[in-house]
């Protein structure tokens, strides 16, 4: 294989750098994770379940985000961003504050990214400084150097209820001049769609419609998606319009969205960890998994199964169980290894026109995970995609290419990466700044 993407071969390159022979290693699209918010994974072991009870990205996150500045965010990008990279994952979408610091802070570990700075002007931490988030959105979309090193801007709005119309116009316009996705919480949260239709007599989807939003020729990701209409989902166009899914982080600070109303009007999936502090792991690849069987988390809230714990007899089991068959069969043409691989691979790898991933084709960014086979994860080896989409991979990486340059060495992928002197110097900084966020926060360890 050559290892470099376009862009970055130099006269100094020598074939015999550029190609690697890896004999009968299995080489795949590296993962990519399209909703996350790496600087939160400080938080993560200090959000309890008492937290979850309310609205905790208002009532805990906007705290300590409050607190928080550009070097601190830098600091603690880099240790989820590896952390993302050993779970096989060389592309994030991150949605968050102080855009450039978010640049740099993936620049230093060399993990691909979309950079959403967030957008919001009626509420939140970044209320007082969106025209700076608009201008770091446009001058990252503009550098050579941020895209020659993975980093690719996207067009960031917080949510519906944080971002005016004019805010929203500003979004609509930028994203159209650059030719740039969107990227925002949509209908996350019962306040969110209690504020909107207090305030406009609309649902959050109804608000974007009504802004001509969901017009847009770019790309939009709407992510979460718990309070949308049927109706709505079907007003939606399958070409531009996307539902990122996070479901371990949405059973935390919600519920999981009814992904399967989307898949029936053939709405693209594309799976995120969210936050490291709603969902205890970066690695996206788990997701999958909750993807595949969302729909049977039904059956034992359903009324054939209520109807079985009153009357325990054999008719109400196997009412029990032709309910899970009709379940089971609107579900199973989304459950192959093949529409789940697309949910972290091509859908999200094609999301941004500007580079694309998640395919290994010429013209493709080259983010390549090389995975030992002969590791337990795939033993007995029959089916390596099934592998990929309902196994843990991570611990059988042989080694990745992100970017066009291998990360780690080869062979000793992991060790190399968390052994590292950078790596530990990325910890020890994040370590010092996390103590003092909190302290200014009022948050206890």
């Amino acid at each position: 294989i050559q290892s470099l993407s376009p862009g970055r071969r130099d006269s100094s390159s020598s074939q015999e750098d550029l190609d690697h022979d890896l004999g009968d290693l299995l080489i795949a699209p590296a993962f990519v994770n399209a909703h996350t918010h790496l600087s939160l994974s400080s938080l993560r072991g200090l959000i309890n379940q008492e937290n979850y009870r309310g609205n905790v990205v208002e009532e805990v996150y906007f705290r300590f985000e409050s607190n928080l500045s550009a070097e601190d965010v830098r600091a603690f990008v880099r240790v989820a961003a590896l952390e993302c990279i050993l779970a096989g994952t060389a592309m994030v979408w991150d949605h968050y504050y102080f855009a450039d610091a978010l640049a740099e802070g993936f620049r230093d570990v060399g993990l691909c990214a979309a950079v959403a700075a967030t957008l919001q002007d009626l509420e939140g931490p970044g209320a007082r400084v969106w025209e700076q988030q608009l201008v770091s959105t446009v001058r990252i979309a503009q550098s050579a150097e941020m895209f020659r090193d993975g980093i690719l801007a996207v067009v960031g709005p917080h949510a519906t209820d944080t971002v005016s119309d004019e805010l929203w116009n500003h979004v609509g316009e930028i994203a159209t001049r650059h030719d740039l996705p969107v990227h925002a919480h949509v209908a996350q949260s019962q306040d969110e769609h209690g504020r909107i239709w207090s305030q406009y007599g609309t649902t959050p989807m109804g608000r974007l419609e009504k802004l001509g939003m969901l017009d847009l020729k770019s790309p939009f990701l709407m992510v979460h998606g718990l309070y949308v209409g049927k109706d709505e989902i079907q007003r939606l166009d399958p070409k531009r319009h996307f539902l990122g899914y996070c479901p371990s982080a949405q059973m935390q600070f919600d519920f999981p969205a009814p992904v399967h109303l989307w898949q029936e009007h053939g709405i693209g999936i594309v799976l995120g960890t969210d936050a490291g502090c709603c969902n205890d792991t970066m690695n996206v690849q788990l997701e999958m998994r909750n993807l595949a069987a969302g729909q049977l988390f039904a059956l034992p809230h359903s009324r054939e199964y209520r109807s079985f714990t009153n009357d325990p007899s054999v008719l109400p089991s196997q009412r029990v169980r032709t309910r899970r068959e009709t379940l089971y069969n609107n579900s199973i043409q989304h459950a192959t290894p093949e529409r789940l691989l697309s949910s972290v691979w091509s859908i999200p790898g094609s999301l941004h026109p500007a580079s694309q991933c998640g395919v290994i084709a010429p013209g493709y960014r080259a983010n390549l995970c090389v995975y030992d086979t002969e590791h337990p994860v795939f033993w007995p080896g029959y089916d390596p995609l099934r592998s990929l989409a309902y196994s843990n991979a991570s611990p059988a990486i042989h080694g990745m290419i992100i970017n066009g340059e291998w990360r780690g060495t080869p062979g000793d992928f992991h060790r190399s990466i968390v052994q590292s002197d950078q790596a530990q110097e990325f910890r020890r900084e994040a370590d010092g700044r996390l103590r003092g966020v909190l302290e200014r926060s009022g948050l206890s360890r």
